[in-house]
């Protein structure tokens, strides 16, 4: 794959973004997937103790579960609009209310098993006021409301207005998993190229000798520049010609031959 077609893909052709959410994204400066993964959690809730709603007591921040009864939006003089709804679990009742938010009623159907999670306060009786919920079933036919079902983590991402926290939830649940695979699948192959790319070569000419490479020294020829190679035949082919010679003059001897007794090779003697 190349870059368009994972990080550097436009966020609008993410699962379940669409030009709609695609548009709220890129004004919060989210333009492409890569942008996406750095949109950090501002907030963990943990949700994971459910107690039974009869057990809620003012003042607590609990979590329950429980099927929805009843709904609907109350006005207030002020002009707020609360959505509220009352939850039902074996236990009990309770009224849920989510204040300025009466969209929810289109959202949430009487049926519904909801988890809620938030401060009990007692405002015409007891009351929680969720600042998270999640829906664990759609309407009359799903799963009893059970108190001691397995709660969950909320996780909080920075939103805004035309950007809700459950649309961004949905996205990332919908594309975290495979954008962070993609992720370590690029780190895979960069390690893989680095590792080719520093392994040492073998030597050419010298690739039947198992002893180990030696450091290079300087020749005993009379320009003295070339060196020596690990391998002995290697070192001989970089020997100057008349350098036997040159050696034997520079020692105010007789330049030697190959039938004297008195030189080695330096060949014959590795």
């Amino acid at each position: 794959m190349n870059d368009f077609s994972t990080l550097e893909r436009p966020v609008q052709f993410l699962k379940g973004v669409g030009p709609k959410w695609g548009e709220a994204l890129q004004r919060m400066g989210i333009l492409t997937a890569r942008d996406l993964l750095h949109h950090v959690p501002r907030r963990y809730d943990d949700a994971s103790t459910v107690q039974p709603i009869a057990h809620l007591e003012v003042g607590m921040d609990a979590t329950a579960v429980g099927r929805v009864r009843s709904k609907g939006v109350i006005p207030t003089r002020s002009g707020l609009r609360i959505f509220q709804a009352v939850l039902q679990d074996p236990s009990g009742l309770i009224t849920c209310a989510w204040p300025g938010q009466p969209w929810l009623e289109t959202k949430i159907r009487e049926g519904d098993v909801l988890l809620v999670t938030g401060p009990v306060r007692f405002i015409h009786g007891r009351q929680i006021q969720p600042r998270e919920f999640t829906m664990l079933a759609r309407g009359s036919d799903g799963p009893a409301a059970d108190p001691t079902s397995q709660g969950t983590i909320f996780v909080s991402y920075p939103a805004s207005e035309g950007l809700p926290q459950w649309v961004l939830r949905g996205i990332f649940e919908r594309n975290l998993d495979g954008l962070l695979e993609q992720v370590a699948g690029r780190s895979r192959s960069r390690r893989r190229r680095s590792r080719a790319s520093t392994s040492p070569r073998r030597p050419g000419r010298s690739s039947r000798s198992t002893a180990p490479p030696r450091s290079p020294t300087r020749s005993p020829g009379a320009g003295g520049s070339r060196t020596r190679s690990s391998s002995s035949t290697s070192w001989c082919r970089h020997v100057p010609a008349g350098s036997r010679r040159a050696r034997g003059r520079a020692s105010g001897s007789a330049a030697p031959t190959p039938s004297s007794a008195r030189f080695t090779s330096p060949c014959r003697s590795r």
